[in-house]
């Protein structure tokens, strides 16, 4: 990262990759920015959950153990009138790290099948329905809910 960019961007306080800076949350490493005015979003579809925890939730190089905490301070400094429900964004986190975790494992069992001929074969339907299997599943951890 450079020191030029993070000091024309005016830091106000350091979270691991993440930044609040004076418009709003940056990853300087990624390059990521969002504008203050949005940092406030919540999903449409799930009542009080963070649009921005979601987002960037899916993406395989954010660390959510900085991220969160700084979208936390950034929300409470640049949208203080939000109508984020940590708790449920929390726990809607939660549940897409294990349906990640069974879809991995879906994926894994369904790539040991073969066509008779030796050969690996897959669909996505496939993959679909062994993670929801391995989902509704007691026996498989939930350590991640």
């Amino acid at each position: 990262m450079s020191a030029d960019i993070e000091n024309d961007a005016e830091v106000i306080q350091r979270f691991g990759d993440w930044a609040i800076t004076k418009d709003g949350l940056e990853n300087f490493d990624h390059g990521y920015f969002i504008e203050k005015r949005r940092l406030g979003e919540t999903r449409l579809t799930a009542d009080g959950v963070s649009e921005w925890a979601l987002h960037m939730f899916e993406k395989t190089w954010v660390d959510t153990e900085t991220f969160i905490p700084a979208l936390k301070a950034a929300v409470a400094l640049y949208a203080p009138e939000n109508d984020i429900d940590w708790d449920k964004t929390m726990a809607k986190l939660r549940d897409e790290a294990y349906t990640m975790m069974c879809f991995d494992e879906a994926k894994r069992r369904v790539l040991m099948q073969t066509d008779g001929n030796g050969r690996q074969y897959q669909t996505m339907g496939d993959l679909e329905r062994e993670a929801q299997r391995l989902k509704d599943c007691a026996w498989y951890p939930k350590t991640t809910r």
